[in-house]
Parts: C-alpha cells; structure tokens; sequence
C-alpha cells in the first residue's frame, strides 16, 4: 500500500476487511455512504468527488509558468521529486503511526500540486490530512491504549480509511505521471518552433 506502490490509474474494489465485501451493485449514493471501517479505494473515489476533478486543469498550469513550456518541466521536474519524497514520508509515518508528521507531508503535496493544477492528487492530500489530524488528535485524547472498546473501534476504523486515501493517492500520482507525459508532449508539439 502507499504513495508510488501502485500501477492502477483509476480506483478498483475491493472487500471490506472485517465486514464483508461491500456489494458491488450498490447505487453511487450507497457507495458514499460507507462507514470507515468498511472504505475501499471505490467509495474514497466517490466520497471525494474525484470524478468531477481534472487529473491536471492544464490551463492553470499553463498560467502558472506563463506559457513557458520549459519552466513547465522543470517545475514538474521537481514536482515528481518531491511526490517520491513526501509519499514516502507519509508512508513512514502511516506505518509508525505518526500522524503528526503524515499530516505535515500531506499539506505540504496538497499546497505544491494544487497551486500547478493537479487537482485530484491535492484533493486526496487533503484528505490524507485531514484524516491524519483527526487520528493525531484522537491518539492524543485517548493516551496510547484507548479503554472502551468503541473507541478503539473508532480509531481502527479512522485507521483504515487513512490507508484507503494513502492506496489512492497512489494511484493519483500514477495517473497524473500519465496525465502529465500527454500533457507535455501536446504542449511541446503546439509551441513555436526554436530557430
């Protein structure tokens, strides 16, 4: 799972650990609807309303550099350095439970990928922090073994769905890498010619 581990483009399903597998003829609506616990790639799609986003809005793009079409790779350049970066920060911190310092990576992805255009990549990055204040905030208010058992439900749940938006952005990242190569290759096709 996580940032740069997968090769899919577009969300897949899969079964709900714990509660069965969520039934694949379930309406859109259904699908939004899925409590924590029981999130897949599929329902983290939808919930974030990443269908209605553009992998890249490459007319903000443009904007940003100005029409310059070689400031344009070297910002993505960097942009694809630092995604290897922060999503193995944010895959580190998943995995040591650090919700302090996952939250911290994915603000920063959310505000770089966002100001270029990358729309559906900064959604998830939003998400992913969000989901990982929340988690800091209700590792910090329950001490380090929660005692009801509904809690700790609550926090494996929470758990769950931050490793269901990490195993999406990846497959973000994926699609914008490919976004982005088409992308390039008509923006260099279109621009003027250097004598």
């Amino acid at each position: 799972m996580g940032c740069g581990n997968s090769t899919a483009a577009e969300p897949e399903s899969k079964p709900a650990p714990q509660g069965g597998a969520i039934p694949q003829n379930r309406t859109a609506q259904e699908k939004m609807n899925v409590p924590a616990g029981q999130m897949t790639v599929d329902n983290a799609f939808q919930q974030l309303g990443l269908g209605e986003k553009p992998v890249i809005n490459e007319s903000m793009a443009m904007d940003q550099v100005n029409d310059n079409v070689e400031l344009l790779q070297d910002l993505n350049n960097m942009l694809f350095d630092a995604i290897k970066k922060d999503c193995a920060e944010i895959n580190r911190s998943y995995s040591e439970s650090d919700y302090f310092r996952l939250w911290k990576a994915a603000h920063s992805l959310k505000g770089t990928t966002s100001n270029l255009g990358i729309m559906r990549f900064a959604a998830v990055c939003k998400a992913i922090e969000e989901c990982g204040k929340s988690l800091e905030a209700a590792v910090a208010a329950a001490g380090d073994a929660p005692t009801e058992d509904d809690n700790r439900q609550k926090l494996e749940d929470e758990r769950h769905k931050l490793g269901v938006y990490i195993e999406l952005l990846a497959q973000q990242e994926t699609a914008y890498r490919q976004h982005y190569a088409a992308f390039e290759k008509r923006v260099l096709e279109a621009a003027p010619k250097k004598q």
